[in-house]
């Protein structure tokens, strides 16, 4: 029996992995996103790599972050190939990655960096108005709208109009009825009385509890609306008694000792 000698194997290019078919540069395998900036997903996470995120999961990242929180359409950016259930599905397991977790909190992180302050003071602002707002802002005693441009109800206020609806009626629809919905005030209340009984309680001194957490800019911020700008007083009421009789004592030694001094003189 004769062996022929076989044919040397011939050692192909490696396929690199592909995600889009419009390439930025010449030989890059990175896919445009879809808001048309003609930046890729590495231009969004330069440092993925450090993270262990594979291309798939840092474009999804990047998708996700660019369509309004939407799992299943930024897995169709990744493969247009699939059917929607399937893009949901797999989104979904995407979204739940502790990779992708990190991306998504890394870049959040960064772009409230600075902002957490602004923010905040909204948040509280606008809290305040939907709990504590007048209803004659808005409306007359026989239910007219008390205003005729926007520019005379302060920004904080619009807030708190969930909608308006117009109705026509009359035989040519001369007439119109306007109906203005507000928004309900226990939601806010809730959530202020919430903000306060975590700042009573001390919200950076218990950090034992995960639920009693406010930032420190949360604090100032709730102060400043809550109390026109007074600082918050967590002193409890025994304490209170104590610093009084202890400022009373101290005031009476003063005078004591100045009675002293003047009784020598003469």
């Amino acid at each position: 029996m004769t062996l022929k000698p076989g044919k040397p194997q011939v050692k192909g290019k490696p396929k690199r992995k592909t995600l889009g078919k419009k390439a930025l540069h010449p030989g890059d395998s990175l896919p445009l996103l879809s808001d048309n900036s003609g930046r890729t997903p590495v231009d969004v996470f330069p440092d993925y790599k450090e993270t262990g995120a594979s291309l798939v999961e840092t474009y999804f990242a990047a998708e996700y972050l660019l369509n309004g929180f939407n799992a299943t359409e930024a897995y169709r950016k990744t493969n247009t190939s699939l059917p929607t259930n399937t893009c949901a599905c797999m989104g979904s397991e995407l979204l739940r990655r502790p990779v992708v977790q990190q991306l998504l909190h890394t870049y959040t992180s960064q772009w409230l960096q600075g902002k957490c302050f602004e923010l905040e003071h909204h948040l509280m602002e606008t809290l305040q108005a939907l709990a504590f707002y007048d209803i004659s802002t808005f409306l007359n005693p026989d239910g007219t709208l008390n205003f005729k441009d926007w520019n005379e109800i302060p920004v904080p206020l619009r807030r708190c109009v969930e909608g308006i609806e117009v109705k026509f009626f009359g035989a040519q629809a001369q007439q119109s009825q306007i109906n203005i919905q507000l928004a309900k005030r226990s939601e806010a209340l809730k959530a202020i009385a919430s903000y306060v009984s975590i700042m009573r309680n001390g919200p950076l001194a218990s950090a034992s509890s995960n639920n009693s957490k406010v930032s420190a800019e949360a604090e100032l911020v709730l102060s400043a609306v809550l109390n026109s700008g007074r600082k918050v007083d967590r002193r409890t009421p025994q304490q209170l008694r104590a610093e009084k009789a202890e400022k009373e004592l101290s005031r009476q030694d003063t005078k004591s000792r100045n009675a002293i001094s003047f009784s020598g003189l003469g």
